[in-house]
């Protein structure tokens, strides 16, 4: 017998009062009945608004911290279960298991990321036109908002409503689909386990009529969010705003994909298959038009049939490529859409057969679907059909192909496949659309930009996720606070001298922030709130500015940075870059024409790195555990190697000749080894010196004698002289004998590479280029390349980050702030519970990690 499932309302799982219940069923095996909910009436809904009401006051009076604490936990209990949340998923809904999962991961992250940004309400402070007169603005939550979603992302959307809805203050009236109520019911007893308190969500099931009527038209609601079909969401909206009621609807979509001539075309089929076919085509943002170029139109349409006829179509549990329609009314629906096509006059390239046999039985499979010959007037092109069919549709040029595109009522997603610019540019000015991609499947959102629809697919209020779902979510006031008023007492002139005489104190330092390439920017943006919440609870604040150079912009101008670039960088107090590096520049030009000057400019010539193996994480040597590896590389940073010495002759012949000279002086070498002792006399008392003397017989022999020479001033630290071969195999053998190691820039550059790895991760090694003069800045960045084989993924590890905008606190003498961050990475690394990037065994996301890290610092 089928588990009974309860309304959630008040803290307890009740049944409706009517006693009624409804069955849900696995689409791809109707007799098998995958739970039985409460079929829920007008009352049980009225109930459930009470209960949200009763509990509003409390939950928005606790602090977006404590909020944003329940929802930390909220997805860490996700993320336990998600096996589990996926298998239902899959049974009740339909979807692959690699669509459910992805899906699940996807509420995870939604839940650490509005955990971090409830920390971030509040509001903003503006100049005001008075001396005596304070003015600011106050972020606060609606109240009781009431959320309807859909079947075909049952726990994304609810997630993407909920967590912004609660992390702003407010409390929520929840009415999943009732086609598929099951995964978000679980996500509300992970909430409850998490300590939502009773009442701030309550769900309830049932029909839209009973319920969804109920939230949507009560007085005591005071915003409603729908995604879901245009007819019920216009409804919907009007219904609601006769008493004024804030409202947001995502509705519909009949997504187009340009194809152009330039484009590849077996690329362009799969990444339109992938958009038109993958959930079945039950999605608003699903590829349902391919408007393709006369040109490579039958070439395209061969190639969209290869790719339809490619895909493995079968149950969700058995790794297929496709599963079923997730009920039989969709089923017959998507075949009469496939009827009237054909009665169009369109032609069926491929599909339009409800799939049956052994292995179908009677689940609700159909066949992949393309038509081509598809009038863009057609019923089969202008209504939106929830099932996997294409329809192909030609165009004589780009112009006449953008016409296509917006000649219809939705405007939700759209893609162009081109490898022009100037079409690309064109495209994402004149596509009447919400969303407007290149190259990329019309599926497919990031969860921190707003989502929303043109046209009859949204009712253009307001947009969903990222920053915008917050917008809907609360109101601002605006406030003035006059301190000096005639009537004013001593005190509160008292408190306001007090807070300026405190804003006066607050240090502030300028930062030269420079995002870098590939990843960089995605972890440099990630990690900031969190590098600001620390410096403000140590009373100091940043102030950014932001360089966009590196590689992006010498593709556009040959020049990684502007000609005035070091006069810009000049006045900061330190500097911080992100990852930089492109797979199609040589690292010599990013070197070069970046890292390099501002090292130079700067006399940058000390670079500082540190190898920690932490508790809790696992090096590649066996038996090394927490903390007994930990050695710090001082290494030569702007003369050896770099001092650019050297030439090339005959270029393009066989008698092509290289020079590279290395430079060493003595003034260089006796500075960086003075660095190198007096952190081993504060350290552990042991300097192992790396060379390779026996073969560079000037530089190197030179750079021992200064070592040996600045040794005498430091009696207490014991010298050890290896060369670079065999201190690169006792890094193996021995790493826990070593203490501070110095080097030139090429050997100490493949030594902290080393350290690196046998300390678990490069996304653990941060960097610093140091001057010690206050007058020059300094420059910090982690040891990690760009990754572009990862990049705009959202996984890549930050904590090298965080460690090195620690060694910045450092070096501006802001110690507490910068053992803060050390602190909270180690408690993070030391919990093998905590939130994980691949790099390190686990598969976080990099917002995941930080939102994780702030609760601990």
């Amino acid at each position: 017998m089928a588990e009974e499932h309860l309304n959630y309302i008040d803290g307890s799982w009740v049944k409706a009062k009517n006693g009624e219940t409804f069955q849900v069923h696995n689409p791809a095996d109707p007799s098998a009945v995958v739970g039985e909910f409460q079929a829920s009436s007008p009352a049980d809904a009225e109930m459930a608004v009470n209960a949200a009401v009763a509990a509003k006051d409390e939950w928005a009076d606790t602090p977006g911290p404590d909020r944003g604490a329940v929802l930390l936990e909220a997805s860490r209990l996700l993320e336990d279960h998600k096996k589990e949340l996926t298998e239902g998923f899959v049974a009740e809904e339909g979807k692959t298991w690699a669509e459910a999962s992805g899906e699940v991961q996807r509420a995870i992250d939604i839940f650490s990321y509005y955990a971090a940004k409830s920390s971030d309400l509040g509001g903003t402070v503006k100049s005001a036109s008075s001396r005596r007169t304070e003015l600011s603005t106050r972020l606060e939550p609606l109240g009781v908002v009431s959320l309807i979603t859909p079947w075909n992302y049952p726990i994304a959307i609810p997630a993407w409503k909920m967590a912004p809805a609660l992390a702003a203050g407010n409390t929520v009236v929840f009415k999943p689909a009732s086609v598929a109520p099951g995964v978000s019911k679980r996500m509300v007893e992970l909430l409850e386990e998490a300590g939502i308190p009773d009442g701030v969500v309550n769900y309830v099931t049932g029909s839209g009529s009973d319920v969804g009527s109920t939230i949507v038209e009560h007085e005591s609601v005071d915003g409603v969010s729908f995604t879901g079909s245009t007819s019920v969401g216009t409804h919907l909206a009007k219904s609601a705003m006769q008493d004024l009621t804030r409202v947001q609807c995502e509705m519909g979509g009949k997504n187009p994909t340009v194809v152009m001539p330039s484009a590849d075309l077996r690329e362009a089929a799969e990444t339109i298959g992938v958009g038109g076919f993958g959930t079945t085509g039950q999605s608003c943002t699903a590829t349902s038009r391919a408007i393709v170029h006369t040109d490579v139109y039958e070439t395209f349409v061969e190639e969209m049939v290869r790719y339809a006829e490619s895909l493995d179509v079968g149950p969700g549990m058995e790794k297929s490529d496709m599963g079923p329609q997730v009920s039989k009314s969709e089923l017959e629906s998507t075949l009469e859409y496939i009827d009237i096509g054909i009665t169009e006059g369109a032609t069926l390239e491929t599909g339009g057969e409800q799939l049956s046999g052994a292995m179908y039985g009677d689940g609700y499979f159909i066949q992949p679907t393309v038509f081509s010959d598809v009038e863009n007037s057609s019923r089969l092109a202008q209504e939106e059909i929830f099932g996997p069919v294409i329809a192909v549709i030609e165009a004589t040029d780009f112009d006449e192909a953008i016409q296509l595109a917006n000649d219809i009522e939705y405007g939700l997603s759209s893609s162009i496949m081109t490898q022009d610019l100037t079409e690309a540019n064109e495209f994402i000015r004149d596509i009447e659309a919400g969303v407007a991609k290149v190259n990329e499947k019309t599926t497919g959102l990031e969860l921190h930009v707003p989502f929303g629809g043109y046209k009859d697919s949204s009712t253009n209020t307001y947009r969903e996720q990222g920053d915008a779902g917050l917008d809907f979510f609360t109101s601002t006031k605006t406030v003035y606070r006059n301190f000096w008023l005639s009537i004013g007492t001593r005190f509160e002139t008292h408190i306001f001298n007090s807070f300026r005489s405190k804003q006066q104190r607050m240090e502030s330092y300028q930062i030269a922030l420079i995002p870098g390439d590939g990843i960089g920017p995605t972890v440099v943006e990630k990690t900031r709130p969190l590098i600001d919440a620390v410096a403000h609870s140590h009373d100091f604040a940043i102030e950014y500015n932001i360089h966009e150079w590196g590689s992006e912009r010498y593709l556009e101008t040959d020049a990684m940075m502007p000609d005035d670039s070091l006069s810009q960088l000049r006045p900061a107090d330190a500097i911080f870059v992100g990852a930089v590096g492109h797979p199609d520049i040589p690292d010599h030009i990013t070197l070069n024409g970046l890292l390099l000057p501002i090292r130079k400019a700067f006399d940058q010539y000390i670079c500082k790195r540190p190898s920690v193996l932490y508790p809790g994480v696992e090096s590649p040597l066996r038996g090394y555990t927490g903390r007994s590896i930990d050695f710090v590389v001082f290494r030569e940073n702007t003369e050896g190697e770099y001092a650019d010495i050297g030439g090339r002759e005959h270029q393009g012949f066989q008698t092509e000749t290289a020079v590279q000279s290395a430079l060493f002086t003595r003034e260089g070498v006796t500075r960086i080894a003075h660095a190198a002792f007096e952190a081993a006399s504060a350290r552990r008392g042991h300097l192992t010196n790396v060379t390779k003397s026996n073969a560079q017989a000037y530089g190197m022999v030179l750079w021992d004698d200064v070592i040996e020479t600045v040794a005498e001033d430091y009696p207490d630290v014991t010298v050890e002289h290896l060369l670079v071969d065999a201190a690169s195999m006792d890094l193996i053998r021995r790493p826990h004998e070593f203490d501070v190691i110095v080097a030139s820039n090429l050997f100490g550059d493949i030594i902290t590479d080393i350290g690196a790895q046998i300390t678990g991760s490069m996304g653990l090694a941060p960097s610093a280029n140091i001057n010690p003069d206050p007058e020059y800045p300094s420059m910090f960045e982690p040891v990690h390349g760009s990754a572009p084989d990862i990049a705009g993924e959202q996984i890549a590890n930050p904590l090298a980050t965080v460690l090195s905008w620690a060694m910045l606190f450092e070096e501006i003498d802001e110690t507490a702030a910068a053992e803060t961050l050390r602190e909270g990475v180690s408690k993070q690394l030391t919990d093998t519970s905590a939130p994980r990037t691949p790099d390190l065994g686990g598969d976080a996301s990099t917002e995941r990690v930080i939102s994780d890290l702030q609760t601990r610092v």
